[in-house]
């Protein structure tokens, strides 16, 4: 369970994220457990350690996403950026989390890959194309788990790839990011969360979790799509992959 102290840093991560959207005119929503603590409790679920927000993504992503990541850093946060989701954390309490979902437009769905992508990267192909979107997106590699000869390799491909990426032209970085999302995707065959978006397209504010936040006009519709028929009752020990709704 979650005690004061790790609920009030939540709340204050929440509030920083909240001011740096406003400023920047980014439209976002309360998602997932975040939303459903606030509307059936109206507080944060006692044994969830991160907040969960939802916003559109851009076709201008990768340039807002750096504005983004600048604006936390200069608040004290250390921030993870990827094609879907940017995490901000504090760097003492790296347990505690705050994830903004990116959800595209796919037809009638808004679609995230959300955690449901991590295990469908099983192969060399998907694993090293998306070190690629982490690396350029963050200028960092993500390689502890591999061995020094692989790790070296990684960082030299990376390395150059980076380079190359760095002299492109904003839209031509947009475009490249999206092909490579689209290669990994094919390569991986990976599960996404896939919400009908109308869900997302009207938003209302509402007074919860010691502030006035966004949240779907049809709030209580959605979580009933996501967390099924029986929303409203507590439940600890929840599985994403097999019991969310929205994950196919």
């Amino acid at each position: 369970m979650m005690d004061l102290d790790s609920k009030n840093i939540l709340l204050k991560m929440l509030a920083a994220t909240n001011k740096v959207l406003n400023d920047l005119n980014i439209e976002y929503w309360l998602d997932c457990g975040t939303l459903l603590g606030a509307i059936r409790d109206n507080q944060l679920i006692s044994w969830d350690n991160d907040i969960d927000l939802g916003c559109w993504k851009t076709t201008n992503d990768y340039e807002i996403k750096q504005e983004l990541k600048s604006k936390f850093e200069e608040l004290g946060y250390e921030v993870f950026l990827t094609d879907h989701y940017l995490n901000i954390h504090l760097k003492d309490h790296s347990d505690l989390n705050m994830d903004l979902n990116f959800y595209t437009v796919e037809i009638d769905h808004a679609v995230t890959p959300s955690s449901s992508l991590y295990p469908y990267l099983n192969d060399s192909w998907s694993k090293l194309t998306n070190h690629m979107i982490k690396s350029v997106y963050n200028g960092k590699y993500y390689l502890k788990r591999y061995s020094r000869a692989v790790r070296l390799l990684f960082k030299l491909v990376l390395w150059l790839h980076n380079v190359l990426f760095s002299l492109f032209p904003s839209k031509l970085k947009s475009k490249y990011l999206n092909a490579l999302i689209k290669l990994r995707k094919k390569t991986s065959n990976h599960k996404a969360e896939v919400v009908p978006k109308i869900y997302f397209e009207e938003i209302k504010f509402i007074q919860t979790l010691d502030g006035e936040y966004p949240i779907p006009e049809e709030a209580d519709s959605y979580l009933h799509y996501r967390y099924g028929e029986n929303w409203r009752t507590p439940v600890q020990n929840w599985d994403t992959f097999s019991e969310d709704g929205t994950v196919r």
